[in-house]
């Protein structure tokens, strides 16, 4: 059987992150489990905390929206194949959980042809993408690619001599959309296309170690002011990469609100969250019932013999 790991971000709630490394552990055998925990947030008790998993040391300051959840996730990848080397990773948050069971998963990674389950859309620098009709939240939205268009290759400028009359001090902005004049900021090209999409997703050792190489500075500069970084990185750098195949099917079941917010998950949704072809679900409020009710259900499909 292949292996499986884990990298969880995390910076508050530590028996949220406990249930979920528990069943982790419970459902996949102990997997290597490398979390980054923001310890400036909250302080996680680490020894309460399974021996497979292991810590981020030193940790990064995150912030939402900002480059540091990068420069977490990148901890995190970095110190699961230093110490686990899995055959497969998945990128979750404290409010994950799953809700299919290790061999299903397993026999599916081994057949598949594809390097990483990731969600993404090729942002065009050449052209403005046409605003979509309504908003319905998330990469399939029929506005998502305006938006992802505004937030990674528009820029905004501030003009100090003007304000606004009715948002006080605060200087008015151009905002620049003309792709020909936008071409000197950014680093994207012909042969190298600006990708936004799903933060949380599943690769192998292939697309771990392209995530991993070195020649990402550039990006990850570029990246640092924009909003949400987070959300183009990998995208961007494994959208680009010739050496993989990416599955545009997500392995997380997730309903998005207007907005772009993902809807917390509830006990109705478990008939959903069943029929989906997914392994895994977010999000999910700390001790919500709909938990008990996957517990019950990953207990009941369960057999042995997990690697």
């Amino acid at each position: 059987m292949l292996s499986i790991g884990f990298i969880l971000l995390t910076h508050g709630n530590e028996s949220q992150a406990l249930r979920l490394v528990r069943t982790l552990g419970r459902v996949f055998g102990d997997p290597p489990i490398a979390c980054h925990h923001d310890f400036s947030r909250t302080q996680f008790r680490i020894e309460r905390f399974p021996r497979n998993v292991r810590f981020v040391q030193p940790h990064v300051r995150t912030q939402w929206g900002t480059i540091s959840l990068v420069q977490a996730m990148l901890g995190g990848l970095r110190l699961l194949y230093d110490f686990g080397a899995p055959d497969w990773f998945y990128f979750l948050s404290g409010a994950d959980y799953p809700i299919c069971d290790a061999d299903s998963i397993g026999n599916e990674l081994a057949r598949t042809p594809y390097d990483a389950y990731l969600r993404l859309k090729k942002v065009d620098h050449t052209r403005v993408p046409d605003r979509g009709a309504e908003d319905t939240g998330g990469i399939d939205s029929p506005s998502y690619l305006r938006l992802a268009y505004q937030r990674y290759i528009a820029r905004s400028i501030p003009i100090p001599s003007l304000r606004h009359p009715h948002r006080g001090p605060a200087a008015m902005h151009l905002h620049l959309l003309n792709p020909g004049l936008l071409n000197r900021f950014h680093p994207f090209n012909d042969h190298y296309f600006c990708y936004a999409g799903d933060q949380w997703f599943a690769g192998n050792t292939k697309a771990a170690a392209v995530l991993l190489a070195p020649e990402h500075e550039r990006l990850l500069r570029y990246l640092k002011g924009r909003f949400p970084p987070d959300e183009a990185f990998c995208p961007t750098v494994l959208g680009n990469s010739t050496e993989l195949k990416i599955s545009s099917e997500s392995k997380h079941f997730i309903r998005w609100e207007p907005g772009n917010h993902p809807r917390l998950l509830e006990a109705p949704d478990m008939p959903e969250i069943l029929r989906s072809n997914a392994h895994f679900a977010r999000k999910f409020a700390p001790d919500a019932p709909v938990l008990n009710l996957l517990d019950n259900h990953l207990r009941a499909v369960a057999s042995p013999g997990v690697a």
